[in-house]
């Protein structure tokens, strides 16, 4: 797994085991003579970060014909202005192209193309 910057660092993890329970980032030891057991978000010296998700719904990630791009597909439902606020920050932070947030928000939903279906093939 390439970890792009993220910085790895080790946690000792109250006895629930349960990563919420960390109460901040400064219990992370990154010069723990133990493995790293976590990798979180931050880079460049603190001031950025790449996301780093335990995502806790059932969801698929699907690879789209588009090398490096992907579908997720999260199987829970929400409703429309709680998914419309998630879309807008998805775009504010790069994670989802502006145009395609703003054709949702437009219409209302979100799709994309089944996996067999390539970009450029006939409708």
């Amino acid at each position: 797994m390439k970890l792009h910057g993220r910085k790895t660092g080790r946690v000792n993890f109250y006895e629930s085991g349960n990563s919420a329970d960390i109460p901040s980032q400064s219990h992370v030891d990154f010069d723990s003579d133990e493995p790293d057991n976590v990798v979180i978000s931050t880079i460049l010296n603190m001031d950025y970060h790449r996301p780093v998700l335990d995502i806790d719904v059932s969801h698929n990630y699907v690879e789209s014909s588009t090398e490096g791009h992907a579908h997720l597909y999260i199987n829970e439902a929400c409703s429309w202005e709680d998914y419309a606020e998630f879309l807008v920050a998805a775009a504010k932070i790069g994670l989802l192209e502006q145009g395609y947030v703003n054709a949702a928000l437009g219409r209302k939903y979100t799709c994309v193309r089944l996996p067999h279906v390539k970009k450029g093939t006939p409708a």
